[in-house]
């Protein structure tokens, strides 16, 4: 039987989870429902069979930016099946079911991070790389950095104003408060760090990074600055650099945005880097006649000067479309006069997001103009 869990079945579920999970601390858990602010009970799912759990997915709600507007994504998260009871279908009727929930809660998106992603693609999701940052070499000769300290909880409204700041209308943000960012981000640290800069005791800008062990790469996660404090990355890199290498870091990946100023910080730090594709980041469409018209705001001022009619098919996903010199319409259904665009989910989130896509060079410019590659795109999404 699918249903959502009970409050009192929180050790169970966490039991379950070990179980599915043997080499994972139980820590890494617990911010799924103690810390999130969006959580409710109907959003873990849970396989009952003669009175016992044994399987689960969560779905975790995030508000992402597109611009000045924003939309639903559900993060798809610890989909687990005891031993005991897997090669049975449950986790995919429990996905199944996730979607048909997110649907009826008025979620636009899904996205999940995997490495069996077959079994995913199966259930509609696709694979859309993310490019990032690869130092293969960390410098030894980096020192100290002054104004930089530690974080402490007494930061957190600070740092909240400085990450919606630094990400005001930035693709595929996430939209934090300080709830968001006290239970989230503080309460799911897992060997990460955050470093402030601090001028005249106001902080202005900050750095999260991760050191797994010794002899792997760090982490750079993210970075927030006020306006015209950008300057404050440099050093803010170099302490970090300087710390990850003290406990044995030998190279560096960075999810940042490729703003000018990060990148020359990173060469000027790290010397040379290479741009590379993360896999396992899986995103489907959930409800796109929804999306459109939660963005239509975004693609009226985009539309000056364009005129179309555009029917979509998204892998089975219709709209059509229509767009009058400013002025969105979003129809639910195809046209059957006019052949549809048939792009795929991840040409689509490429789009949404700002990224370029080689393959939507084949769309027509009035439609791909509702859709500019926008720099500094942002390269990085909260973990789930």
């Amino acid at each position: 039987m699918i249903r959502g869990v009970r409050k009192e079945e929180r050790e169970n579920l966490l039991s379950l989870l070990k179980s599915a999970f043997p080499s994972t601390e139980i820590e890494w858990f617990t911010p799924y429902y103690d810390g999130d602010p969006y959580y409710k009970l109907e959003y873990t799912r849970v396989w009952e069979e003669n009175g016992v759990l044994v399987s689960t997915v969560q779905i975790v709600k995030k508000i992402l930016r597109i611009e000045d507007q924003t939309i639903l994504l559900g993060g798809i998260a610890n989909v687990g099946t005891h031993p005991d009871h897997r090669e049975k279908g449950y986790a995919t009727n429990l996905l199944r079911d996730s979607l048909k929930l997110m649907y009826e809660e008025g979620f636009h998106l899904s996205l999940l991070f995997t490495g069996i992603q077959p079994f995913y693609e199966r259930l509609g999701w696709r694979e859309v790389p993310f490019p990032f940052i690869h130092i293969p070499s960390l410098p030894e000769d980096i020192l100290p950095q002054p104004k930089i300290r530690n974080d402490s909880d007494e930061d957190i409204p600070q740092i909240v104003r400085i990450y919606n700041e630094f990400n005001d209308k930035r693709n595929l943000s996430v939209v934090r408060d300080e709830a968001y960012m006290r239970g989230w981000i503080w309460k799911w640290r897992h060997n990460q760090e955050v470093l402030v800069y601090e001028v005249d005791s106001r902080i202005i800008g900050y750095i999260r990074f991760s050191v797994e062990r010794a002899g792997n790469p760090f982490w750079v996660n993210e970075f927030g600055c006020l306006k015209g404090e950008e300057s404050c990355f440099l050093p803010l890199l170099q302490e970090a650099v300087r710390r990850a290498r003290e406990r044995g870091a030998t190279s560096c990946i960075i999810h940042l945005p490729f703003e000018d100023f990060i990148l020359d910080g990173v060469k000027r730090t790290l010397g040379k880097s290479q741009v590379q594709y993360g896999k396992g980041a899986m995103w489907r469409i959930i409800n796109l006649p929804a999306l459109f018209s939660a963005i239509a705001p975004v693609l009226s001022r985009r539309s000056k000067g364009v005129k179309g009619v555009f029917p979509l098919d998204i892998e089975g996903h219709q709209i059509t479309l229509c767009v009058n010199d400013g002025e969105i319409i979003v129809k639910d259904s195809l046209l059957s006069s006019i052949p549809p665009l048939k792009i795929s989910q991840k040409m689509f989130v490429n789009l949404l997001a700002g990224f370029e896509d080689e393959e939507a060079v084949s769309l027509p410019p009035p439609f791909t103009s509702l859709f500019p590659p926008v720099k500094p795109a942002f390269y990085s999404f909260d973990a789930f």
